[in-house]
């Protein structure tokens, strides 16, 4: 998964925090039903914002973020793949984003919002004479990532998410190792990578537990 915010996302030039993490289809759709006729992927994503200054959130952003979510065939299955399109939930149902689009070649849907909540990638069952397209590429995992567009009035970045309790996770800035922390007691995780200059930068995220797994 990546993201890209334009230099300018807020008019007022504030720094925020950005939080996003991954989780299971049944746990977010227990609550949040999908759409009648509706077939969700297996992954479905979190992400919000807030000001680094008091901690508020932010509901909106002035310009729109883009979103890349990657997947693989297996969390996919039973959906034809030519019909998946981003939805992101606005508290009482699935609202498709507009111009969402998905490229079958790299197994990678892009859109843009400027609201976020919990995101999904729903399609339709295969029609009776066809199938679910799927090329076998595999593109993406290691636990998520982010890539980000640094607004010129920043300095830092700062990642936080889930992992496994106690487990090592390592993050990455442009393929380099840039830090490495331990998950809390309640599996959550915080990182602050000081001193970023403006431009594009990537970062991953990705840990490894007590079995090593």
């Amino acid at each position: 998964f990546d993201i890209g915010l334009p230099a300018d996302f807020l008019s007022s030039g504030e720094g925020v925090e950005l939080t996003m993490y991954s989780t299971s289809k049944e746990t977010v759709t227990s609550n949040q039903p999908l759409p009648s006729g509706k077939l969700g992927a297996d992954i479905f994503y979190n992400i919000s914002f807030k000001k680094t200054s008091d901690n508020s959130t932010v509901s909106s952003f002035d310009k729109a973020a883009t979103l890349t979510f990657s997947y693989i065939d297996s969390d996919i299955s039973g959906i034809d793949e030519s019909t998946l399109t981003a939805y992101r939930w606005n508290g009482s149902g699935w609202v498709a984003l507009s111009d969402s689009a998905v490229d079958v070649s790299l197994n990678k849907i892009t859109a843009t919002t400027q609201q976020f909540s919990y995101f999904a990638l729903l399609g339709d069952a295969p029609s009776d004479n066809g199938d679910n397209g799927g090329n076998g590429a595999v593109v993406g995992g290691g636990g998520g990532g982010g890539g980000y567009i640094a607004p010129t009035v920043l300095t830092k970045v700062i990642l936080s998410g889930r992992a496994y309790p106690g487990s090592d996770v390592h993050i990455l800035s442009d393929g380099k190792l840039a830090k490495t922390i331990k998950a809390d007691s309640k599996a959550s995780f915080k990182a602050e990578i000081k001193d970023i200059t403006p431009g594009v930068w990537s970062f991953s995220v990705w840990a490894i537990d007590k079995n090593n797994i």
